[in-house]
């Protein structure tokens, strides 16, 4: 299966001859900004984990209260939410533009 990809990846000309250039332009497609992810889910993650890192971090100018219990674990809470967030945000982007 891998060769059948590489094979069709590497096109020869007409008569024979290598151009590897012409082996690209499969990929222009991804250049229009239609084609791309959008942008929004990773805003909308970044914003939303806010809401439990705040409260999760520790430092001399402020204490949340969860950091009162645990410690500093804002970075950690960041890391894990961020993670989990991303994945709904992105399915409902989807959902709205009805594409990938």
């Amino acid at each position: 299966m891998f060769l059948t990809h590489v094979r069709n990846l590497v096109t020869f000309e007409s008569d024979g001859t290598f151009d590897p250039f012409r082996t690209f332009s499969t990929f222009q497609s991804a250049e229009s900004p239609e084609s791309r992810p959008g942008r929004k889910p990773d805003v909308g993650v970044g914003i939303a984990s806010f809401g439990l890192v705040v409260p999760s971090m520790a430092q001399a100018w402020y204490t949340g209260p969860i950091a009162k219990v645990t410690g500093d674990i804002g970075f950690e809470v960041a890391f894990v939410l961020t993670s989990m967030l991303y994945i709904p945000f992105r399915a409902l982007e989807i959902k709205i533009r009805r594409s990938l």
